[in-house]
């Protein structure tokens, strides 16, 4: 993004004129309590994070801290704006070193991974940033990521929703803060893995709700079957409300099938960033994790991983069963139909026979009253009826 282009967007964000942010702070020794600061709280811690986790630094593996900046809110949500005021967002952000496209990531109502490598004068990597807009419907959490290559020393700036899922994180972090002094990437799992167990309670919920339709419409087997009252069967014998219910599930199964999908991508995206931070230590000349540390937190990530693709997996057969029950339930509709139409048109051809007799009735009265009209009524040498046609048939009176 170009400098042009960042009045116009922060001027689109939505955020609140006053600020109310969390502050947290991990290092090798003590870890603070969690501090709620107002702007120039805000303002005043941003110049010790600064020198603590931004400046270079050439202490390897000593000062490793980790540093979390919450507040509530979501920039893309005019109804829930982020509790932070523009300025002190533009504060926090230039501080921290984190790039432009920062806001970009958090400000609209999309998905996002993205890592962003910066480099010192003499062209090594000195930092890496990441960003992350990790969604549960509009529940997302919006993470902003900066790692001090030399000594793995982080500022995490991250929004959520809701204040409680901001402050679940946050004591999460205070409980295992032992990992974190491993790797910060661990925060990331954690973030991760917490949004696994929500797609689940999500995923169990669609699935009873297909369970009750399948129940209802007889087309599983017996023992897949719950016990529903006669109100709930009466209710799902209207085809109408049927199908509103199958349209229902099958939309949210689709949105829960593409948040599984980037779901993945998460996870795949975790372990490629956990070997380029590795890659980048080596490079800047600093020394890799050991096996044991790597591997521990590789294979935590891919173990969400594989409960991730297990539930896409079950996703797709689970949208094949709402288009078999959505097909039947239409099919059913259009004989119901096709049975009504049936009935019409034999309705109507019995009012067209009944026409027709009446027709035929209509002329042998018509006939018969010509015939005996008293003989003053009739008009003499009026042709009525034509036999030949070269001679009328005159009815004449004498």
């Amino acid at each position: 993004m170009d400098p042009e282009d960042l009045p116009a967007l922060y001027e689109s964000l939505c955020t609140t004129k006053e600020t109310s942010v969390k502050l947290w702070w991990l290092n090798d020794t003590t870890k603070s309590d969690e501090v709620t600061l107002d702007d120039n709280g805000v303002r005043n811690s941003l110049q010790t994070i600064r020198a603590s986790v931004i400046q270079s630094s050439t202490i390897e593996d000593v000062n490793r801290q980790f540093v979390l900046v919450s507040s509530t809110g979501d920039p893309a949500y005019k109804n829930k704006p982020l509790r932070v005021a523009r300025n002190t967002l533009v504060a926090i952000l230039d501080a921290c070193e984190f790039p432009s496209y920062t806001l970009v990531s958090c400000g609209v109502k999309r998905f996002h991974l993205s890592h962003n490598v910066q480099y010192g004068d003499k062209d090594e990597p000195v930092a890496l940033i990441l960003l992350l807009r990790i969604p549960r419907n509009s529940q997302s959490i919006n993470v902003v990521m900066r790692i001090r290559l030399c000594d793995l020393a982080t500022v995490c700036f991250f929004t959520t929703m809701k204040e409680e899922t901001g402050q679940g994180l946050i004591e999460k972090c205070s409980e295992r803060s032992h990992l974190l002094k491993v790797h910060p990437l661990y925060f990331l799992a954690l973030v991760f893995e917490e949004r696994c167990l929500e797609y689940k309670e999500w995923f169990d919920k669609i699935l009873e709700e297909i369970n009750v339709v399948e129940s209802a419409t007889g087309m599983t087997r017996a023992t897949w079957r719950v016990k529903l009252s006669d109100t709930l069967m009466d209710w799902f014998s209207d085809y109408d409300n049927l199908l509103r219910t199958l349209y229902a599930i099958h939309t949210e199964l689709s949105h829960f099938d593409t948040v599984t999908t980037f779901s993945i991508k998460i996870g795949k995206f975790l372990l490629k960033v956990l070997e380029l931070s590795e890659d980048l230590r080596v490079e800047s000349g600093h020394e890799r994790m050991s096996k044991r540390e790597y591997g521990t937190l590789q294979q935590r990530i891919q173990f969400s991983l594989s409960r991730c693709e297990l539930s896409s997996d079950k996703t797709r057969e689970m949208l094949e069963r709402v288009k078999g029950q959505i097909n039947v339930a239409f099919s059913l509709v259009s004989q119901r139909d096709s049975k009504i139409n049936l009935a019409v048109a034999e309705d109507s051809r019995h009012v067209a026979i009944l026409a027709a007799r009446d027709s035929e009735t209509m002329k042998t009265i018509t006939v018969l009253t010509l015939l005996f009209l008293p003989s003053s009524l009739v008009t003499i040498g009026q042709p009525s009826f034509v036999i030949f046609s070269f001679q009328p048939w005159l009815l004449n009176y004498e």
